[in-house]
């Protein structure tokens, strides 16, 4: 048989179960709106701190560049750490750099024209790693420095905040969806039962076992993209409490999403429910494909 024809015998194979089809796609849809919100969470709260560091006016290219500080044996400062001309010339000509930015608060009285910090700023965030791990190499431009901070690892340790409780709430959805393959399993192994005597008249009339395998698991399948839709479509609907959501934290920005659905995350999450689904209805459907069509036909 056509792979479109198969298709479509599922789709009407389902629907003559109408009940047993939805409860088991509910279960699934359970995982799936935990999962999708999950992520719907993790992309507000970064869009959150992106969004809030901005208005504080971050620049994520930047990275705080502290001169080092001579300390004797007792811990006495011996001498005060600086970067003077000659030093941000040459931090200027390292790969990646775009701009050598000194603030007049960080200017040393004693030495004018010298700093305690300056702020080395990236031509492009990509390129804020690289120019991280220039500065942090020894050379003659890099001689004078005592510290680094950037801007955006700032940012990445909030991020890693965000990511745990996404992971956790993940976590509780993978449990969910766990437990619905014990339902698919369970649904398939039924319809198998059920329809013993169809498969084997569908067999004696020339039906190939491999197409008896995939019609299963396009079934299987079908039950994995109802419940994968159900779930992102609640997710979907859920994410329209955004302004009750703000209203609850204090947030008086309207522009601020907490829970933001992304469609690619969405559709990647079907399809692998849809997967989920196909090899947890493996073992019915090899069932289904190896029954004896005389003895099908006799069963009762």
């Amino acid at each position: 048989m056509k792979r479109q024809d198969l298709i479509k015998r599922s789709y009407r194979n389902l629907r003559q179960s109408k009940v047993r089809t939805i409860l088991t796609a509910l279960a699934i849809a359970v995982g799936a709106t935990t999962i999708t919100l999950a992520l719907a969470a993790g992309n507000g709260g970064r869009a959150f701190i992106n969004k809030h560091m901005g208005d504080m006016g971050v620049d994520f290219r930047d990275i705080s560049v502290y001169a080092a500080t001579v300390y004797d044996d007792e811990g006495n400062m011996q001498q005060e750490g600086n970067l003077c001309a000659g030093d941000i010339s040459k931090l200027e000509t390292l790969d990646g750099v775009g701009s050598v930015i000194t603030n007049a608060d960080y200017e040393l009285e004693e030495f004018p024209g010298c700093y305690f910090s300056v702020t080395v700023r990236a031509k492009t965030e990509a390129d804020v790693d690289r120019v991280m791990e220039a500065l942090s190499q020894p050379s003659d431009a890099t001689k004078n420095i005592g510290g680094l901070y950037s801007e955006k690892e700032d940012r990445e340790s909030l991020y890693q905040v965000v990511n745990i409780a996404q992971y956790g709430l993940m976590g509780f959805g993978a449990l969910a969806i766990l437990a619905s393959v014990f339902g698919i399993i369970n649904t398939q192994y039924i319809s198998v039962l059920e329809r013993t005597r169809e498969i084997g008249l569908m067999k004696a009339l020339g039906m190939k076992r491999k197409d008896v395998l995939r019609m299963f698991r396009y079934e299987a399948a079908w039950i994995g993209f109802l419940g994968g839709l159900i779930g992102v479509i609640i997710a979907c609907l859920i994410t329209l409490l955004n302004p009750v959501i703000n209203s609850f934290l204090g947030i008086e920005d309207p522009s601020i999403r907490l829970l933001i659905v992304s469609p690619v995350q969405a559709l990647i999450l079907i399809a692998s429910l849809m997967l989920v689904a196909v090899i947890s209805g493996w073992l019915p459907s090899r069932k289904a494909a190896k029954l004896d069509p005389i003895q099908a036909l006799r069963t009762e």
